[in-house]
């Protein structure tokens, strides 16, 4: 975990509300592992006080590569962001996903839940797994996954939205219990709503499955304990004991 200035190379809205920006930090790229999450400072006033954690979307060499979605004042400021500008980021934070080698595994995604699973997709392809991932969009307007195609082929990939205006018209576990059995291993993050849905089908299967979570955070490294979430074990912090957590330990 480091705490940096970085210097900001692009930051532009890709989608309805949705934004993408580059940063270039070589020692944090380095250290930062698909899963985990920075702390990005957005004002030098104290409103808001609170740094806003972003998932890692992608890592290109000495680039570290967000995407988030405008819905505060926080993200509002941070859509404010100019190519040149210098912002404060801590980590990378959190737990990773778990990565296998020689798997067919199963990404599950939802609006801007899909941030964090395009550098996992990545990861996995680096390590000669068979990857078939289900993006699912409100409308056409809320679509950004460009950059997944660069990782996965079209045929890998398969986009719902809930209008039908792209894709395929419904939700990403459609029809989930049909194909889950020809896959080793499930991600998902997104709605929760989603991701319960996903866990129950795959638990019941006894295929193992690994959700990325999202809460509201404070501190973001564990100190005001915001971010419970109840699991068999107890009370776990989204921040420090994830985001990701083994589907079969929460008390869904």
């Amino acid at each position: 975990m480091k705490i940096n200035d970085v210097k900001i190379l692009k930051n532009r809205k890709i989608a309805k509300d949705i934004y993408k920006m580059v940063v270039y930090s070589p020692a944090m790229a380095k250290e930062t592992k698909p899963g985990q999450f920075y702390e990005i400072k957005v004002s030098d006033t104290y409103d808001p006080i609170l740094r806003r954690p972003i998932s890692i979307g992608l890592v290109e060499k000495d680039l570290l590569i967000f995407y988030y979605k405008v819905v505060g004042k926080g993200t509002g400021l941070m859509s404010k962001f100019e190519k040149d500008e210098f912002i404060n980021i801590l980590g990378p934070l959190g737990e990773t996903f778990p990565i296998n080698k020689d798997k067919n595994a199963l990404i599950i995604g939802g609006g801007i839940g899909i941030a964090p699973l395009i550098y996992l997709s990545e990861y996995l392809k680096l390590n000669n797994n068979r990857v078939k991932f289900l993006a699912g969009f409100h409308s056409q307007k809320d679509i950004y996954i460009e950059d997944l195609y660069s990782i996965l082929t079209p045929g890998d990939i398969k986009v719902f939205t809930d209008n039908g205006s792209t894709g395929m018209k419904g939700f990403p576990t459609d029809n989930l219990e049909e194909i889950i059995g020809d896959y080793d291993i499930v991600y998902t993050c997104g709605p929760e709503i989603m991701m319960k849905r996903a866990n129950k089908i795959a638990t019941e299967r006894n295929i193992p499955i690994f959700h990325s979570l999202e809460e509201i955070m404070g501190c973001g490294v564990g100190v005001c304990m915001g971010c419970a979430v109840d699991t068999v074990d107890g009370y776990k912090l989204v921040c420090k004991d994830g985001p990701v957590f083994n589907g079969r330990n929460l008390k869904w």
